[in-house]
Formats: C-alpha cells, structure tokens, sequence
C-alpha cells in the first residue's frame, strides 16, 4: 500500500561544532605570559649591557681626556720660571689692593695630597708671556720704599707684566714679592740709593696697580728690599691654574690677575679620584736627569734643593661610569704597589702608587662604590722647563 508523501522535507541533522575548551585556553595564555617574560628578560639584560658599554665608554673619553688636559699645563709648567733655579722653593707674598696678603710657592707644580686617600689637588704655575721671558739682573740696590728697579735689561717688559723680584738668596728674611709694571715715564721715582740715571728701569708704581703697594708695605723685604744682584722674573700675566675633585667631578680653578679672584669651572663629571706623586732626581751633580724615586712629600718653603730636585709627577685619573649595578662589580684593593694592588683582586681600582679605595668622596660610610665600574688613566709628565733648563 502506497503512503502518500509527507508535506515536510526531512532535514538532515546539523554538523557538531567544537570550540577552545577552558584548559586549552589557560595553557596558551601560560605560554603567552612566559614567552613574553623571556622576551622582556632578554631585552632587559641586552638593554643593561648596551648601557653598561656605553657608559664604560663614556668613562673612557673622560678619563683619557682630563689626563690630557692636565698634562698640556704640566708640560707648560714652570715656563720663565725655571730659568733661575736657585729661586725655585722662594715663598711668593703678593698683595692686591686692599685684600689680604697672599702667599705661593714659587714653583712650576704644587701636590696637595688628600687626607686619607682623599683626591689630591695640582697646582701649575707659569709665565703667559710671549717668547723667552728670560730673568733680568738688579743692578742697584732697591729699597722697600723704591718705585723702579735699574735692571740690566728691559727686553720684553711691558706695561702691565705681572713680575716676581728675587732675592740673591731666599729665606725666611728675604722672600719673592709679585709686583705690576707701570707705564710712568718719569724715572727716579724714589730709589734712594741714587745712581742708574740713564740705565734701564722697571717702573712699579703704587698709585697706578692695585698690585703696587705704596712703599712697599708688607710685600718688599724690610729693611733691606733687594739688593744688587736681584733677580726679576716676567710672568706676564701669570698662569696659576689648579685641579681638584669635587661632586664627583674634575674642577679647574685659575687666577683672574685682573681681579684677583679664583674663578672656578666643571670641567669634565664623572671623574671621581685625582691621585699624584713627585718624581725626584736623588742626584743632581751628575747633571744626568732621571728619576730615582717617587714620594707625596712636597718640600718645605725655601727647600731649594728638594724643589729643584723635582723633575716629574705622575698621575692618575679615575672615571666613573654612570651606570649602578645591581651586583658588586669593584672591590677594595691593597698594598703600596700596583702589582701588590692587583694580586689582592683582579676587580679593585689600581695605580702604580698602590690601591685607590676612597671612591666614594660624597658619602664616605657607604658601599655604593662598589657597584660602578671604574678607568683608571695614569701617565708620568715631566717638568719639562726645568729639566731643558739644566
């Protein structure tokens, strides 16, 4: 029997459909996170080091060029001072107008060491005037009251020369004075002794130079000035430059000798030590230069044969770099020696003069200094002005 056909189609069951279960979602955000830690892992760590190297080289351009600037003024030092070694070691008294007298070692390097491993100061003295600022001889005696010296030869002298006057011998009684050439075109002025009409006369006028001190107060020996046979030394205008270490950073003060006052600059940051040492010739009969020893001693005022004896420094700058790192990167050194310094740890701070632990000048207690990684450039820099002299 025949069934007549259905009024509906019959539809064919629809297809399963399937989704991310729960677990499979947890698993794919856990490799998720984890691949995004590794990442960030590795950035960090490539990021540090690139900035570790980085700064290493910043400390190595600054290092490299605070030593240079220091030794350009240390081959300079001593220029038309040195001529007259006999002088070197003269205290220096110079008195500007109303301020307080001042007092120098006439010298072309002064160390003043640091306390306690402290960053050392360096002070270069020199002549600024052109050409070969040679001494000049006294020909007649130059009481303290005197406003002009009768000299052998006013080659070279000019208005306004800063001078330093010598005495034949130095001592505790017969000092250096600084005084200012003046541009009087009047001679006599007030030498005493008489004579040297006609010769060659430097002129020190007090009413025109704060540098000048009416009669000679306080600044020209008492009571016998200097006599014959003085020397006068041309300084121009005087190049008394000094470096030190402070805020972490290589300063540079020199003298403005137009107003006597100190001026003082930044001159490269991130230098955190300044260490040096005087290079000494234990024999100087023999006239052959060399360096015996090595010694932060600096000689006594009118020591003449200590300062002459002094023929080179050696220095070293340590740069900083600026980046902290999270472990402990330098470590304490010890002994006298760089090899003794070095053989306590390849990781501590080292010179030829020995360890170099005090690297933290701003807070002394703590141990942050450990955590910066340091360059140490060093060079020995003779005193070139007094070694050609010889």
């Amino acid at each position: 029997m025949l069934h007549p056909p259905s009024s509906s189609a019959e539809c064919p069951p629809p297809q399963q459909q399937r989704g991310f279960t729960l677990i499979e979602l947890l698993v794919a955000m856990l490799l998720g996170l984890v691949t995004v830690l590794v990442v960030a892992q590795v950035m960090l760590m490539a990021e540090s080091r690139k900035r570790t190297a980085t700064s290493g080289s910043d400390a190595n351009t600054t290092g490299a060029m605070a030593l240079y600037t220091i030794e350009r003024d240390a081959k300079n030092a001593g220029f038309g001072m040195a001529a007259n070694l006999s002088a070197l070691g003269c205290e220096i008294r110079a008195k500007n107008g109303s301020s307080a007298t001042q007092t120098y070692i006439l010298a072309p390097v002064v160390i003043t060491q640091g306390a306690s491993g402290a960053p050392d100061t360096i002070t270069f003295t020199a002549s600024t005037k052109e050409g070969a600022p040679l001494p000049t001889k006294v020909t007649v005696d130059h009481p303290p009251q005197a406003t002009n010296f009768f000299v052998q030869s006013a080659l070279g002298i000019t208005e306004g020369d800063l001078m330093i006057a010598v005495p034949p011998a130095i001592g505790s009684s017969s000092w250096c004075s600084v005084f200012q050439v003046t541009n009087d075109t009047s001679p006599g002025g007030g030498n005493s002794q008489g004579g040297g009409q006609g010769q060659n006369q430097v002129l020190h006028n007090s009413g025109q130079s704060a540098w000048n001190q009416a009669g000679g107060q306080t600044i020209f020996p008492t009571p016998d000035g200097y006599p014959s046979g003085s020397t006068l030394i041309n300084l121009g205008a005087m190049s008394r430059r000094t470096y030190s270490v402070a805020s972490n950073s290589l300063n540079l003060t020199w003298l403005d000798t137009a107003t006597n006052t100190n001026q003082t600059r930044v001159i490269y940051p991130q230098v955190i030590q300044l260490q040096a040492e005087y290079g000494t010739d234990a024999n100087l009969a023999d006239n052959n230069v060399r360096v015996t020893a090595w010694t932060t001693t600096t000689p006594a005022v009118n020591d003449n044969a200590g300062w002459q004896a002094i023929k080179a420094i050696r220095v070293a700058v340590v740069a900083r770099s600026d980046v902290y790192e999270k472990d402990v990167v330098t470590v304490a050194g010890t002994g006298s020696t760089y090899s003794t310094c070095r053989a306590s740890s390849p990781r501590a701070v080292c010179w030829a003069g020995g360890a170099i632990n005090n690297l933290n000048a701003n807070n002394p207690g703590s141990t942050d200094w450990q955590h910066y990684r340091y360059r140490v450039y060093e060079a020995v820099l003779p005193i070139r002005n007094v070694i050609w002299q010889q």
